[in-house]
């Protein structure tokens, strides 16, 4: 007589047991997708820029440069800056994959013969920004590049 209350007992428990290791799961699927949705914005933000950088160098007018700015300063500008101060690509992905059009900046190294060429762009959010900078020279083109 004194047990009939145990199997209800080690029934709830149970239950409680299977209904934390779902909830354990579905955070845990939760997470993996997060990081797969913004390791796919990146992808975008990365391809996007490597087009701009390439429309830069077969496109860009390489006479009206700007100054040499300080690769830090590039990476902390704002997007109001680089609204207002870099060239919409024009050769970039579909613009309803992307937040924001991919723009870059030619800057003056030598004596009009050697170029940096920065290109920024953005994912389908405003959330994965990659820059992606590439040293172009008159004659020769692409000498190197890299991801700032």
């Amino acid at each position: 007589m004194k047990q009939k209350g145990a199997a209800l007992f080690i029934v709830l428990v149970l239950l409680l047991v299977s209904t934390l290791l779902a909830i354990s799961g579905a955070q845990s699927s939760l997470l993996k997708l997060s990081v797969a949705n913004h390791a796919q914005d990146e992808h975008v933000a990365w391809q996007a820029a490597e087009i701009a950088l390439i429309d830069a160098q077969e496109n860009a007018s390489l006479a009206n440069c700007m100054p040499m700015l300080p690769v830090e300063e590039l990476m902390n500008k704002e997007e109001a800056w680089w609204l207002m101060h870099a060239t919409i690509s024009q050769d970039t992905l579909p613009i309803s994959e992307l937040a924001l059009p991919a723009r870059y900046l030619v800057e003056c190294v030598e004596d009009n013969t050697l170029y940096r060429i920065t290109a920024r762009s953005v994912g389908t959010t405003k959330n994965s920004v990659t820059l992606l900078q590439s040293v172009y020279q008159v004659g020769v083109g692409c000498t190197s590049w890299r991801q700032i």
